[in-house]
């Protein structure tokens, strides 16, 4: 078993993306032009995501190659993980499937941001144990500072893991 931390999404959609990991009970990372990963190999991932995605610039490529890494092929159902990002930890829960793309809309608004139409489409089911609001001042500052600070994902220490979920309520 791992643990995982998850930073939903940039500042502008960050409050979008974390509506939906709730509600709809899964987590997800960007990147949407990267193909479905259910069939590219490990070895073959670095290729298609520098092919999915470039027009972006390197260290926007290289960023999606850690986060696919993780996310694709080292994330495993029964994985913990935990949803933070502004100064709080958001949630905490139970990965519960394999990696998945949900297929993009064929039409969407010209103006999804403002919209609150923005999705991620790269997704893993959650079984969430904890839904909470709870301030990063409240954590030892170590583990604050893991889960405030990029890259979108992050391993974490059974410690981390153990300080982290004995100072929720």
């Amino acid at each position: 078993m791992k643990f995982w931390r998850i930073i939903p999404g940039e500042p502008p959609v960050r409050s979008t993306i974390l509506g939906k990991f709730i509600r709809e009970n899964y987590i997800a990372i960007g990147w949407n032009s990267v193909r479905d990963l259910t069939h590219v190999s490990e070895d073959d991932l670095e290729a298609v995501c520098r092919e999915d995605l470039s027009e972006l610039k390197e260290s926007w490529i290289s960023a999606a190659i850690r986060a696919f890494r993780d996310f694709r092929y080292k994330m495993r159902e029964g994985d913990l993980v935990v949803v933070s990002g502004d100064g709080f930890v958001y949630a905490t829960g139970k990965i519960v499937s394999p990696y998945y793309k949900v297929e993009e809309p064929p039409s969407l608004p010209d103006d999804v941001w403002n919209l609150g139409f923005y999705s991620f489409y790269h997704r893993r089911n959650v079984e969430w144990n904890k839904v909470i609001k709870f301030p990063f001042t409240n954590l030892p500052e170590n583990i604050a500072r893991k889960l405030g600070t990029p890259p979108t994902l992050v391993e974490l220490t059974l410690d981390e893991w153990l300080s982290l979920t004995f100072a929720l309520p």
